[in-house]
């Protein structure tokens, strides 16, 4: 069920809604400025509801940045490194102001720990994903 969802999606760039039994979101948001717009967009679309994020992104990005824009949104995280030679370590990851996080060996499993929530929870993926 979960591989169904990520199989149909098709980045279009950004705050993609995949059609799913919850609601998905997908941005290739992968800088502060991006992330910001994604917020945006989820707050004006979505009032007092909690999101499910899933996230890494390259070395070469300002995690800590595209986490702080979230922090006013009650957020749990999961995340996972890339795998590419240009990936951010875990514990590089995990410098970031999460409210709660989750740290998995693949996207796969962080997506598919994600998705184990009620239907008014907003699932998020965003970052770098090559």
């Amino acid at each position: 069920m979960c591989c169904d969802a990520i199989n149909t999606v098709k980045i279009i760039g950004r705050c993609q809604e995949v059609p799913w039994d919850k609601p998905l979101f997908v941005d290739v948001a992968h800088n502060a400025q991006a992330v910001n717009n994604l917020v945006q967009v989820l707050t004006e679309r979505f009032t007092g509801k909690k999101y499910h994020i899933i996230f890494s992104c390259l070395k070469t990005k300002d995690h800590i940045a595209m986490v702080e824009a979230f922090s006013h949104l009650p957020s749990s995280w999961f995340i996972a490194p890339l795998k590419t030679p240009n990936t951010h370590a875990i514990d590089t990851l995990l410098q970031a102001p999460y409210q709660k996080v989750t740290v998995f060996p693949s996207l796969i499993d962080a997506f598919n720990a994600a998705t184990q929530c009620d239907k008014d929870t907003i699932l998020v993926g965003f970052g770098s994903f090559h």
